[in-house]
């Protein structure tokens, strides 16, 4: 951080934001300390958000696993047979998903708030 503010000619008092978005260092432990002994860790990325970023996920591998499951029996595809699993097309436009997503979001709203409470 002290490198950053005698390039950018800031007081030393000045204070600084370090943004880590879908950074794999989050779930570096020495990183972590680091950052929480520097008193800049954003702890939502560490417990609200990842819950609710892991809930979306379970959805739409559950939800894409059901649609591929019911394409290929409906096309009376062998679950052994993997070429043609493969070749299966699943619905994936924004028309089709905005309100199958907007249940997920729903759901891991809800999940995280009781998590909360």
């Amino acid at each position: 951080m002290e490198k950053n503010q005698a390039e950018l000619r800031l007081r030393p008092e000045q204070q600084g934001l370090v943004v880590l978005d879908v950074f794999a260092a989050h779930h570096v432990l020495d990183v972590l300390n680091a950052f929480h002994e520097a008193n800049m860790l954003q702890l939502l990325d560490l417990s609200v958000n990842g819950k609710f970023k892991a809930i979306l996920s379970n959805c739409f591998t559950d939800w894409y696993t059901n649609e591929v499951a019911e394409i290929a029996y409906g096309e009376g595809i062998d679950s052994d047979d993997a070429a043609e699993a493969v070749m299966l097309k699943v619905d994936l436009q924004l028309l089709h998903l905005k309100p199958i997503h907007a249940n997920w979001l729903v759901k891991a709203v809800d999940s995280v708030t009781l998590c909360i409470l």
